[in-house]
């Protein structure tokens, strides 16, 4: 059952030391909430809550050499060209079985970039396949690479293609079921609805990475989630961490995540019942950009706990986005897996504040639940021209024809999901709602107890 009290469990202020973390040239690929970044806006007035996000980034697409393999083309000669994606579903025997029972697991595979074609600028490798076992409940699967952006060209589990870059429709890059991205680590976690939870039987991918990296090595990392599905208890351990001299109290960060934990609680998506405290010493300093090597550099930081902590960073703002709230690493980001360039949220501070300079702790606690939300896997329910929603079934939908004022962009006064902690923008009222399938998504994913 899902609780529906919870106490917020605490330990000390940790300091962590900060290892010393070699630049990357490449800039994360969306800067704003949506693939490998998502960022929510809203106003400094007192009272306003809720989050804004568009969808942007380099959509690299794959290759193929001159392989036996069939080939499926976009129609044009010089659009990329995929193996047949049909071999996702046809898996070999004696797969590697994922995980452990009755926990959260990492299993940790390398792999190779074995084709490049220069017209598409990208490089492939040979489909990757796993087993997913009887007792699977969910899983996160991550592809870490030197370059970015990293994407999944194709993903299948059990026969059925969820992912297909270059199909047109419910499989293709970003549209439904998992309106998948690129990213600076290739991302795909289920369940992301009712119909999306995993099944066991074989799991298939075919990753793809900017440029040519034929012969150098990748990481796939897949954290796993075995056991019982109803004997969970919805916990998800946090990691709040002041970066540097930024800032917040300790009380402020408590205050905020208290209100995140009880809008969670509130509509039965789970707890924050283990919040660690960190202080993080860093060279980038408080005010860093919305993508690129120095927000990599931080949510790649050795934080330490438990590879289920989610990572809540505090910043005092964002140098290349003004009003920016807050930032995913993607929808879904690493769960499960630390240490990668997308390995947390980031929270700014000075877009919480009043005109007077308090910090609103009750917006900043909806930005939590809402950046966790996107981490976890959940869309915005509505973007802001109403053509296109989550992937949820049972929450409300805005369309264009709703906009009375006729600016061309859905406010939240104006749509039946405004109240949603995951609507694109914000409000004059509080965002603090949630439906039963989005807090699903929340209360089952991989890193959830």
């Amino acid at each position: 059952m899902k609780p529906t009290t919870s106490t917020l469990v605490a330990t000390l202020w940790l300091a962590a030391a900060c290892a010393p973390a070699e630049s990357e040239s490449e800039s994360e690929s969306g800067s704003t909430r949506g693939e490998s970044g998502s960022a929510e806006t809203g106003g400094n007035s007192e009272g306003s809550s809720g989050i804004a996000e568009t969808t942007s980034g380099t959509t690299t697409t794959e290759t193929q050499d001159d392989t036996s393999a069939e080939s499926t083309t976009t129609g044009a000669p010089d659009e990329c060209v995929l193996p047949g994606l049909d071999m996702l579903l046809d898996c070999p025997d004696d797969l590697p079985t994922l995980g452990v029972p009755d926990t959260l697991s990492v299993d940790t595979f390398a792999f190779e970039w074995d084709l490049f074609n220069e017209s598409c600028e990208g490089s492939l490798s040979a489909p990757l396949y796993f087993a997913l076992p009887d007792d699977i409940i969910s899983f996160s699967l991550v592809v870490e690479a030197e370059v970015q952006p990293v994407l999944l060209a194709g993903a299948a589990n059990d026969g059925v293609l969820y992912i297909d870059a270059l199909a047109e429709g419910e499989t293709s890059l970003g549209q439904p079921p998992l309106a998948h991205q690129p990213g600076v680590t290739a991302n795909l976690t289920l369940p992301l609805s009712p119909e999306t939870f995993p099944t066991p039987g074989c799991l298939a991918i075919l990753p793809l990475a900017e440029g040519d990296q034929s012969g150098e090595t990748a990481l796939v990392h897949i954290a796993t989630r075995r056991g019982d599905p109803f004997a969970a208890t919805g916990g998800l351990t946090i990691n709040a961490i002041r970066v540097g001299d930024v800032q917040i109290s300790p009380e402020e960060v408590e205050a905020a995540l208290i209100g995140a934990n009880n809008l969670y609680v509130a509509n039965n998506a789970g707890t924050l019942t283990d919040i660690t405290y960190v202080d993080l010493p860093t060279d980038d300093g408080t005010f860093i950009p919305t993508e690129g090597p120095e927000i990599n550099r931080l949510r790649s930081s050795p934080i330490g706990g438990p590879n289920e902590a989610i990572n809540v960073f505090f910043i005092d703002d964002f140098t290349d986005a003004a009003g920016v709230l807050g930032i995913a690493a993607g929808i879904p980001g690493p769960n499960g897996v630390p240490q990668t360039a997308g390995s947390g949220v980031v929270i700014a501070l000075d877009s919480h504040r009043t005109v007077d300079g308090v910090l609103n702790t009750t917006l900043m606690g909806e930005t939590i639940a809402h950046e966790l939300g996107h981490q976890l896997g959940l869309f915005h329910t509505t973007e802001s021209d109403g053509g296109s929603h989550d992937v949820v079934p049972d929450t409300p939908e805005c369309t264009l024809d709703m906009d009375t004022n006729r600016d061309g962009q859905l406010a939240a006064e104006e749509c039946p999901d405004g109240q949603n902690v995951m609507f694109w923008t914000a409000a004059s009222f509080s965002q603090d709602l949630m439906s039963p399938a989005q807090s699903d998504v929340i209360f089952f994913s991989p890193v959830s107890q």
